[in-house]
């Protein structure tokens, strides 16, 4: 059965709206206006990707200016610049534990940053190409990459050891999502989807429904649901447990470019090239809340709590917005 509503045993119903916080990390700027007197803030290039660590203090920026910034989400201090790779940088993922980042670049590396002193820890280098993207596993141990040169790789974060390749992936994935019991590893091939076994490094099934190249993959955090984001300008929602699709969600305008979703799995965050942040209601399928930035946007990440959204846009900015839910009693 496809686009019904998800049984949910919640009863409540919800109003949401995304609201943009005046003070923004680097001082007192309204976000999401063009302006700024803090413009050195900025990245030299467009964002690629943003992540915010799960203890919520920090939110991390990669870009294709080369370069990773850190932002302080409790003090609001400048942000911090980790410089050291020689190409853009394309995936950042912090760790469940929050004490380091992983950077995924074109440079063929990736790299383990300590998020406190911004010193490099490691290198991981054994890709033959571009590095898409990573992924965390949740023991804060392991993390998962894609390549141009069509293999995944699994990484031993605490030794910068490969602990397990992938090969033949094509064409090369773009996108990884992992399930919160670390099991499998849910990645694109184009219009597909693949899942994966990670500890057999066997492929289980494929899914099938996208009608243009998928960006963006995410699983909910009760191990339910993937969902993919694509060029198509719609989300799909999955079922792992028997591979059907659930849900189509239909609203942006133009390629969709990145998703989160929500700790307690009710809601996926997504952006768009056609600038706009929208959230939606997973069991329902529905847009709750939207907001429309002024320029494309290409990344998007949800803290722990749900309330705090950080999105990148092409002109390398980093915003933040609060999302504010609200119960409305029936009438």
């Amino acid at each position: 059965m496809k686009d019904q509503p998800i049984p949910n045993d919640s009863e409540e119903n919800i109003e949401a709206e995304i609201i943009p916080l005046s003070d923004y990390f680097a001082g007192d700027i309204t976000l999401l206006n063009g302006s700024s007197d803090h413009a050195d803030h900025w990245h030299d290039g467009a964002v690629t990707e943003v992540a915010i660590t799960p203890d919520a203090r920090y939110a991390v920026s990669a870009s294709e200016d080369r370069t990773i910034r850190v932002w302080d989400l409790v003090n609001g201090h400048p942000p911090r610049t980790l410089q050291g790779h020689s190409w853009e940088v394309a995936g950042i993922m912090a760790t469940s534990d929050s004490r380091h980042v992983v950077s995924a670049s074109w440079d063929t590396t990736l790299k383990v940053w300590d998020i406190e002193t911004g010193e490099e820890a490691r290198t991981l280098r054994g890709h033959g190409h571009i590095v898409h993207t990573v992924a965390g596993l949740p023991d804060s141990r392991f993390a998962i990459s894609s390549s141009l040169d069509k293999t995944l790789k699994v990484w031993d974060l605490t030794t910068g050891q490969e602990w397990r390749t992938f090969k033949g992936h094509t064409p090369s994935a773009q996108a990884i999502g992992v399930t919160p019991d670390g099991r499998h590893a849910i990645t694109d091939a184009y219009k597909t989807l693949k899942v994966w076994e990670i500890a057999s490094g066997q492929e289980k099934f494929e899914l099938h429904g996208h009608a243009h190249l998928i960006s963006a993959i995410g699983v909910t955090p009760d191990g339910r649901f993937a969902i993919s984001g694509s060029y198509d300008h719609t989300l799909k929602v999955w079922d792992l447990s028997n591979g059907e699709l659930v849900h189509t969600l239909d609203g942006h305008t133009f390629w969709l470019k990145g998703l989160a979703i929500t700790a307690d799995s009710r809601y996926v965050i997504s952006v768009s090239l056609d600038k706009s942040v929208r959230v939606w209601d997973i069991a329902l399928g529905e847009t709750v809340a939207a907001y429309e930035a002024e320029n494309p946007l290409k990344a998007c990440a949800v803290s722990a709590d749900g309330k705090t959204i950080v999105v990148g846009d092409t002109a390398g900015q980093v915003h933040r917005l609060r999302l504010e839910l609200s119960t409305v009693e029936a009438a």
